[in-house]
C-alpha cells in the first residue's frame, strides 16, 4: 500500500545544526561536509543520481496539471574525518512533521565514539501546493569501506535497500567508519527517493446542451440548459 504524506510547503532557508556530544580522546568525528560544498551534508536533487549527492539546498517542482508526477531524491552524506573509528553509524530522516508542515526534510547522522555524535542538517522543497501528495518510493545506502590497499577506495557499493520504517525510525545502518586516509575510504550516502503527485482539482468532464430560451418578452427571458453526461456538478449561465 502506498504511503502518502499531505504536504504544506513554505520557502525556507537551509540551516545547519550541530549538536555536540561527549568528547573522547583520539575519537573520530563526522565530516559535516564530505563533498566540500557550501550546502553541507544533506542535499536534494530532481532524481536519483548514483554516487553523487549533487549538493543542492532545495528542489522546486513544476507539475501544473492534475495527475502530473515528479520524483526527487534526498541524500545524507557521511565520512569519518577524525582520528579513531566511529561505531554503529546510522543515517536517518527525522522530524517528518516538518515535511508535512513546512517542506523541510531533516537528516541526522549518529554514531559512537564521535566527538559530535549527532549531526543535523536540512533540505527543503519549494512550490508545492497544500493538496499535492508525496509518496515514499525506496531508500538504500551507497558506501565504501576502506582497507590498507588504496585501490579499494575507488568505488561505491550499492547496499541492500533501506525500509521506510528504518529510514524514519532507527536509521539506516551504515556500519563502522574507520579513519583510513583521513576517512576518504569510509564514506558514502544514504539515498531516499520520493514521488510527488498533483492531486489538486480534477478537470471537469461534462457534456452540456443549451436549449431554446422560453418566456421571452420585452424585458426578460428564461435561459434553459442541461447536463447530458459527466460529473455531478453545478452548471450555470
Amino acid at each position: 500500500m502506498k504511503t502518502f504524506i499531505k504536504n504544506i510547503l513554505k520557502t525556507a532557508f537551509v540551516a545547519l545544526l550541530l549538536t555536540g556530544g561527549a568528547s573522547f580522546a583520539a575519537a573520530g568525528t563526522f565530516d559535516n561536509n564530505p563533498a566540500n560544498s557550501s550546502t553541507r551534508f544533506v542535499s536534494i536533487a530532481s532524481n536519483d543520481s548514483a554516487n553523487s549527492a549533487n549538493q543542492n539546498d532545495s528542489f522546486s517542482v513544476n507539475i501544473p496539471n492534475y495527475g502530473d508526477t515528479d520524483e526527487f531524491t534526498v541524500f545524507i552524506d557521511f565520512r569519518n574525518e577524525g582520528s579513531g573509528t566511529i561505531t554503529n553509524t546510522r543515517g536517518k530522516f527525522n522530524n517528518i512533521t516538518n515535511l508535512i508542515t513546512n517542506g523541510t526534510i531533516t537528516g541526522t547522522l549518529t554514531g559512537n565514539n564521535a566527538t559530535n555524535s549527532g549531526l543535523n542538517d536540512q533540505a527543503y522543497l519549494q512550490n508545492l501546493p497544500q493538496d499535492f501528495e508525496i509518496e515514499f518510493v525506496n531508500a538504500y545506502i551507497e558506501n565504501t569501506h576502506g582497507t590498507t590497499d588504496p585501490q579499494f577506495c575507488a568505488g561505491y557499493n550499492r547496499n541492500d535497500p533501506v525500509s521506510e520504517s528504518q529510514l524514519f525510525g532507527s536509521g539506516a545502518n551504515i556500519g563502522d567508519l574507520d579513519d583510513y586516509q583521513n576517512g576518504w575510504c569510509d564514506q558514502g550516502y544514504v539515498v531516499a527517493n520520493f514521488r510527488i503527485e498533483n492531486t489538486g482539482q480534477a478537470p471537469l468532464n461534462v457534456e452540456i446542451r443549451t436549449n431554446n430560451a422560453t418566456n421571452v418578452d420585452e424585458n426578460s427571458a428564461v435561459l434553459n440548459g442541461e447536463v447530458e453526461d459527466g460529473n455531478d456538478v453545478d452548471v450555470f449561465f
